[in-house]
């Protein structure tokens, strides 16, 4: 079999998600990991690649400050809701939880030096400390007169200094005798950092007041004030050996700075001149106050000597990596993207993504490292994107009204090129030619398409060069959604907000045709890649193919419930891809008319679609702020299922050569792991047939694992549905509970489950069998009581004559009692009456039950009046006759059917008859009969009834005998109502009509 042609399954293999959106950012001592606040939860990312390897969440509570241990090993989280918990990291499992003594929010932690101590700053103005080891609170300090916004301990561990800092002052406390050492008042603004020097005897503070301080920690004694002209959000200190790798050189100590201007600066410690200034800016935007003035660009620092880089971590959730060799930008990941609004592909083999999120800046990804490129230009929201064939070459539209051409270097970096002025509203749309690449379409909120020239050669430079327009048309009414050129450059289609898409010819710039039809604003048109079609998707749930020769609509698509966002091409025009503004992504089947399958993978807009060159990769972003990257897996699912059907096709070879085989152990194993709940039936089936089955079946249970219990008692649960089943399952079950103890049977994962479906079920069955249990005992009690009235009697034993006659039994209708009627060739006629017997009808079965009218007719044929019971005397020896009673010993005469017919047997030679009933009684369960010398008769061994007991059964019986032809009648006589009332009806009607 071939594989399908068509796209039938997508798996994401990636997602591009929010890490950081502010707050605390550390880094592990080996430079390994990177920990982060992100909302509700603190990820923990790989420093190499950029993946999120672990999220600590609980309870939808959001996260107010962590810390991680100096060992790695611990991460403690503060809630807003007060609580605290400890997280071991690396199997994502709370460790502890306890409730803060705190009456605020916690906004600063630290550990110490042993990760033993752990230090906790809240909005209450209190410090307390904690013994993260024997779980008890050590300390509360009190006596700041503010919030308590930075925490550091001292890193001799030998003098437990405790410092902290909160608004303008730096308090030390001696954590020995628990209490406020000194206060230091040396800033006029909040202190944003403490950094000790590596040999201990020297600390750094840097504060929003533009101020560094350098401190002697032996006499708590500021030692210089250095103004900085720029607000301080981070200060450290650079080791000597780092200096030398970074560029410079300097005989005094060095601290680097971070803060409002974007990037470091290396500062001397006694002189306080800058001996180091980075070349790279984090970011060009500056960022204001409320009252003007320049905040904080950068918000972290942190030198990582493990693998000699410094992290930066900026205001717009970006954390950057710089090399101390050189002092170079190595890698920068994006923390949050806010809206995605548009993807797509760039680079050879499809390696980057370009993307258009709700900020100003393009965004670049390395798709195999998630390393970002920020390219600056646009002065606001960049809103549209579209790349070149040749990969190398994309543009970019923005709401500032422009629109900017990128060109990729040979370092795999986009610089800047061209930029093409002329929009007087927000540029929405952008495309470019397919096949010469030389030149761009825009279209934009002022309702006009305008066609941009690229000239040759572009340079990158540090003024772009401004692209000249050749085309310029009032296309739409209202704002122009989106623009496609066609694959040979010839053709231009636009679709705008006023329902509408219209044709371009863009040779000679003329106007062909519109495309009408939908019934709301239309946000996307794509043209199809081997046909003359077009397809549009529109804001009233549908998606359309149009002709481009005709304008007439080919087809439409309905299964959207919301607006279609975008949609493109797949299979060389095969199918489609669509999605939606509730967030799912559409594979539609153009032949069928069809949705061939759906993803729910994005919770919010699905505002950006694009495929890559080879159409195996698709890459979707929303308004959630996830990029995810889905994988056509068609072809390798269909592998492993074929796969999956030939081990099953030899398997169920196998299986059935071991039930022919009458290997029950393996066959059982295998039909369990098959999932074969009926092969496995007829196995145990067979199995139980056997004489020793049901040994054979606990020894092979006793031997299952437990999981395979789990499921042999979900199998039970579906036999024990059906009573033709039940007797196995029940089987299964005893078999199960006798061989294994309760402690393991509550191991199994679905037991409940099994327990609730076996037990209605169950008792249903055994109400059923002790129902049959009752009836089978009635008639069995029935049958033998009627053999015992029609046992032979011998009524003149003194003349021990054999009876040569006919003997026939009725039922008489009034007494109800049976009646033995004997005849011979003479002429008379007498009746004997016999001890009734009752006959008592079964419950809820109708063949028992003796109706009145067939009494009637059997008391009819047979009177005493009309029967003669004749006796031919036959002379002979007593000893003959006692030899010929003993051979009626087990004489028994077949009862026919209660319903009045006669119960005869026919006279013949005595010696063959004798020799039939042996025979008929061998086939049945006789009633033995014995001979009773005292009272010279035949006598019942085995049945025997008190005269008392047979009349209370006799008139029980004829109770419910006339109850039951009461009813019957009464029945009767309403289904003839109902008959007569039903015609009267019809006759009634056809004579209206």
């Amino acid at each position: 079999m071939t594989p399908p042609l068509l796209k039938q399954s997508l798996s994401v293999v990636h997602k591009i998600e929010s890490v950081y959106t502010g707050g605390k950012v550390e880094i592990s001592k080996d430079g390994q990991y990177i920990f982060c606040t992100c909302g509700e939860a603190v990820k923990i990312l790989e420093a190499t690649s950029g993946k999120v390897l672990h999220s600590l969440k609980q309870d939808d509570d959001e996260v107010t400050c962590f810390s991680v241990s100096p060992d790695d090993q611990i991460v403690v989280i503060a809630y807003r809701s007060l609580l605290i918990r400890q997280w071991n990291w690396k199997e994502e499992t709370c460790v502890r939880t306890w409730k803060a003594i705190h009456t605020a929010p916690i906004v600063s932690m630290a550990f110490d030096a042993t990760s033993t101590l752990l230090a906790t700053g809240s909005g209450d103005h209190t410090i307390k400390i904690w013994d993260i080891v024997h779980q008890y609170c050590t300390h509360n300090l009190k006596g700041s007169h503010s919030v308590v916004s930075y925490l550091k301990f001292h890193p001799n561990i030998e003098k437990l200094l405790l410092f902290s800092c909160a608004g303008s002052f730096i308090y030390v406390w001696d954590l020995q005798h628990s209490k406020l050492k000194v206060g230091l008042e040396t800033h006029y603004g909040t202190v944003t950092s403490l950094d000790f020097s590596w040999e201990g005897h020297r600390m750094v503070s840097g504060g929003r007041d533009k101020v560094v301080v350098i401190w002697n920690v032996e006499t708590l004694e500021p030692i210089n004030t250095i103004p900085v002209m720029e607000v301080v959000e981070s200060a450290f200190w650079i080791p000597p050996d780092c200096q030398e790798r970074l560029g410079f050189s300097c005989n005094n100590p060095v601290v680097m700075i971070g803060g409002s201007l974007g990037y470091l600066r290396g500062i001397d410690s006694v002189n306080g001149q800058v001996v180091y200034q980075q070349t790279t800016v984090a970011t060009t935007i500056p960022v204001r106050g409320e009252n003007g003035e320049l905040t904080s660009v950068i918000t972290c620092a942190e030198l990582c000597p493990a693998i000699g880089q410094i992290m930066l971590v900026t205001y717009d959730h970006h954390i950057l990596f710089y090399n101390v060799d050189g002092g170079d930008l190595h890698k920068q990941f994006v923390g949050f993207n806010d809206e995605v609004l548009d993807v797509k592909f760039a680079g050879s083999d499809d390696s980057h993504l370009v993307v258009a999120t709700n900020s100003e800046y393009v965004k670049v990804y390395d798709i195999s490292t998630l390393n970002c490129q920020i390219l600056r230009g646009h002065t606001d929201i960049v809103l549209s994107v579209d790349v070149f064939n040749d990969k190398k070459t994309m543009a970019s539209s923005s709401k500032d009204n422009t629109v900017r051409l990128w060109k990729m270097n040979t370092e795999q970096k986009f610089e800047c090129v061209g930029v093409a002025f002329g929009h007087t509203h927000s540029v929405g749309a952008i495309a470019l030619s397919r096949l010469s690449g030389n030149f761009i379409v825009s279209g934009s909120e002022d309702c006009t398409v305008k066609v941009w020239n690229i000239p040759e050669n572009l340079k990158p430079s540090n003024s772009p060069q401004h692209l000249a327009v050749n085309f310029t048309h009032r296309a739409h009414e209202k704002d122009i959604n989106s623009v496609a050129v066609a694959p040979n450059d010839k053709l231009l289609v636009t679709a705008s907000l006023d329902k509408t898409a219209k044709l371009w010819n863009l040779e000679n710039h003329t106007f062909l045709g519109t495309f009408r039809g939908h019934k709301r604003s239309i946000w996307c048109v794509q043209f199809s890649p081997a046909d003359q079609v077009v397809a549009t998707s529109s804001a009233d749930g549908t998606i359309k193919i149009w002709s481009i020769t005709d304008f007439s609509c080919v087809k439409t698509f309905q299964g959207h419930d919301t607006s279609v966002l975008r949609v493109a091409f797949l299979t060389r025009g095969m199918q489609l891809l669509s999605s939606g503004s509730d967030g799912l992504l559409k594979i539609w089947s153009i032949k069928d008319n069809e949705c061939l399958t759906t993803y729910d993978e994005h919770n919010d807009k699905l505002w950006a679609l694009t495929v890559n060159s080879s159409e195996d990769t698709i890459a979707t972003g929303g308004a959630d702020s996830v990029i995810a990257f889905w994988k056509d897996v068609t072809e390798k699912e269909w592998e492993e299922n074929q796969s999956k059907e030939e081990d099953q096709v030899i398997k169920l070879q196998q299986l059935s050569n071991m039930i022919i085989g009458k290997n029950f152990k393996k066959a059982i194993g295998l039909a369990l792991t098959l999932e074969q709940p009926f092969r496995l039936l007829n196995i145990l089936k067979g199995m139980l047939n056997e004489s020793d089955g049901k040994a054979c079946l606990a020894n092979i249970i006793a031997k299952l694992r437990l999981d395979q219990i789990d499921a042999l008692l979900k199998f039970a649960v579906q036999w024990n549905t059906n009573s033709k089943h039940c007797h196995v399952a029940q089987a299964v079950v005893n078999t199960v509970i006798s061989q294994f103890s309760h402690a393991q049977l509550l191991e199994c994962v679905n037991i409940t489950e099994s327990l609730e479906g076996l037990l209605p079920y169950t008792q249903r069955h055994f109400s059923r069998m002790n129902r049959l249990m009752e009836q089978s005992m009635f008639v069995d009690y029935t049958w033998h009581r009627l053999r015992t009235v029609t046992a032979p009697s011998i009524q003149n034993v003194d003349e021990k004559r054999e009876i040569n006659a006919e003997e026939s039994y009725y039922i008489d209708a009034e007494q109800f009692s049976l009646r033995k009627t004997m005849s011979v060739p003479s002429t008379s006629t007498q009746v004997q009456d016999i001890p009734s017997t009752s006959v008592k009808p079964i419950q809820g079965t109708s063949e028992n039950v003796v109706e009145k009218e067939n009494v009637a007719e059997t008391v009819e044929k047979v009177t005493p009046s009309e029967t003669d019971i004749s006796v031919q005397k036959r002379s002979a020896s007593e000893t003959d006759i006692k030899d010929k009673s003993q051979k009626k010993l087990k004489k028994s005469d077949r009862l026919s059917q209660t319903n009045g017919k006669y119960l005869s047997t026919k006279d013949s030679n005595p010696e063959v008859k004798n020799n039939q009933n042996n025979n008929r009684l061998e086939e049945t369960s006789p009633v033995d009969f014995e001979w009773d010398e005292m009272t010279h008769n035949w006598s019942d061994r085995d049945n025997e009834m008190d005269t008392t007991d047979e009349e209370l059964v006799k008139k029980k019986s004829r109770k419910s005998l006339q109850t039951l032809v009461k009813k019957m009648k009464e029945d009767q006589k309403q289904n003839k109502d109902k008959l007569r009332k039903s015609q009267g009806k019809k006759r009634r009607k056809s004579a209206t009509k």
